[in-house]
């Protein structure tokens, strides 16, 4: 998280109007600490477009800030919580293994993911415009997985809910089925296992499970709002005093 307060290079400043505007100082600088945190969001949010590949509008908005006051003269910005672990951006910045995604919770709830293990895209994975897998074959799998675990694990499809398993394997256009462990030439993972009529009835991996997902630091994250405070907040300050000593007509 950044934090910008008094403490910051703009004590120094401050001191120079202490003696003959200290009405005005509190003010003046609740509003350059915050609109200093608005630009180092700003420029934060263009480093992420510059780093990322096609980052998704919710990543873009994933900053939050906490303005200053005249009684709280401390600013911040830092991710959003999104209630099941630290945010994903956190090892970009820090580095080391990324939290659990959503359908890699539901993985290891069915047991096919093992503990500290991650998914990441086969070959036969769809993604959407901002390259991540695709929603609506994620609800393939999920769909089709679910009727396996109804009818049995792993099962051939020879039991339980048959119109709808041919269902979802027709609108797939083959079959999904998930590995825990490896099998023959098949790392665990996802599949698919495609219908005769649309290339010979091949298995493509969808999803294949890690051990882990080792992220090396790439979002300057601190470095960015070190650079732009440097830049913005002595600036803001000296235009926000200024208005507020013509504003009392002093």
């Amino acid at each position: 998280m950044i934090s910008l307060d008094v403490r910051s290079n703009l004590a120094q400043v401050r001191a120079q109007f202490a003696k003959d505007y200290r009405q005005q100082l509190p003010l003046a600088t609740a509003k350059a600490l915050t609109f200093t945190i608005q630009a180092v969001r700003e420029a934060e949010r263009a480093e992420m477009q510059r780093v990322f590949d096609r980052p998704t509008p919710f990543t873009l908005r994933s900053l939050f800030i906490k303005t200053a006051t005249v009684r709280d003269l401390t600013a911040r910005t830092w991710f959003k919580e999104l209630g099941f672990g630290p945010h994903y951006l956190v090892p970009q910045i820090h580095g080391g293994d990324r939290p659990l995604k959503r359908m890699e919770m539901r993985l290891q709830r069915r047991g096919l993911l093992p503990a500290g293990w991650r998914v990441v895209p086969g070959s036969a994975v769809k993604r959407d415009a901002y390259g991540n897998v695709n929603r609506g074959q994620l609800t393939q799998i999920f769909s089709q997985l679910e009727l396996q675990f109804e009818a049995g694990y792993e099962s051939r499809f020879t039991r339980g809910t048959l119109k709808a398993q041919r269902r979802a394997i027709k609108k797939a256009g083959g079959r999904y089925f998930a590995i825990s462990r490896r099998h023959g030439r098949l790392a665990p993972g996802v599949y698919l296992r495609e219908r005769e009529r649309t290339g010979g009835g091949g298995v493509k991996p969808v999803l294949i499970f890690v051990s882990g997902t080792q992220y090396a630091p790439r979002f300057d994250f601190y470095g960015v709002a070190r650079r732009v405070t440097d830049q913005q907040l002595v600036p803001k300050f000296i235009e926000a005093i200024h208005r507020e000593i013509s504003r009392s007509g002093r």
